[in-house]
């Protein structure tokens, strides 16, 4: 009995190495794999990390040039409103005969024309209280007419024109007045008669592609460029 209890137990024994042994293997084998396939997601995460920053830096870049662009077309614009300021009331007439919905006397027409003109020059525009209505009684016109010269002039409502002279005022300021520079958006969104900042962001950005503070901050760095151009 005590033979068969020791061989018993040695069977025991050996199974119970045995099944060890098994276990050990079949867990070392398991961690190559793990290793393996560890090393295969590393090696994948980082062909896609360097995949999508590459994209990243194409779209950046993509988007740093078409803004630049529109930045360069800023400054062509502000500058040929400077060369280009007197209306074409005879083109804006034979306009109004070929396109207009509304039939509006030549004389009418010349006269809104020049009424426009005087209106944007005095800077009236700025009012927050703006309005058809108002600018009509202003212009002593009716809302019908002066819509109608409006989007034959400039292919706008009414108030896409207003939010447009607002723009082009700060703009012009931004362009002319380093200060302006300094101000902060909510100061230009108050001085230009915008009631919000959000309005604002949309008119600037609808009118030119662009935020005020990338414009800004092309100027500024214009600014830096062409001083140091003149103290070397």
């Amino acid at each position: 009995m005590d033979k068969y209890t020791s061989l018993k137990d040695s069977i025991r024994f050996m199974e119970k190495n045995a099944t060890d042994n098994t276990v050990k293997k079949i867990v070392k084998q398991s961690d190559k794999e793990h290793q393996k396939n560890s090393k295969k997601q590393w090696i994948i995460t980082g062909v896609l990390a360097v995949v999508i920053s590459i994209i990243t830096l194409i779209f950046w870049r993509r988007k740093n040039k078409n803004l630049h662009k529109k930045y360069e077309e800023m400054i062509s614009k502000i500058n040929s409103r400077k060369e280009n300021s007197s209306i074409k009331s005879l083109e804006i007439i034979r306009n109004n005969e070929t396109k207009g919905s509304i039939r509006i006397p030549e004389d009418t027409v010349k006269s809104l024309l020049e009424k426009l003109e005087k209106f944007e020059a005095s800077e009236k525009y700025l009012r927050k209280d703006a309005s058809l209505t108002w600018l009509a009684n202003n212009l002593n016109t009716n809302t019908k007419y002066l819509s109608e010269i409006i989007k034959i002039e400039k292919g706008k409502n009414f108030s896409n024109y207003i939010n447009g002279l607002r723009i082009n005022f700060i703009v012009d300021k931004l362009y002319n007045d380093p200060k302006y520079r300094e101000y902060k958006i909510n100061h230009l969104v108050e001085e230009n008669g915008f009631v919000t900042h959000k309005v604002f962001l949309a008119a600037f950005k609808n009118e030119y592609g662009v935020t005020p503070s990338y414009f800004i901050e092309k100027l500024k760095v214009s600014e830096q460029l062409n001083k140091a151009h003149i103290s070397t």
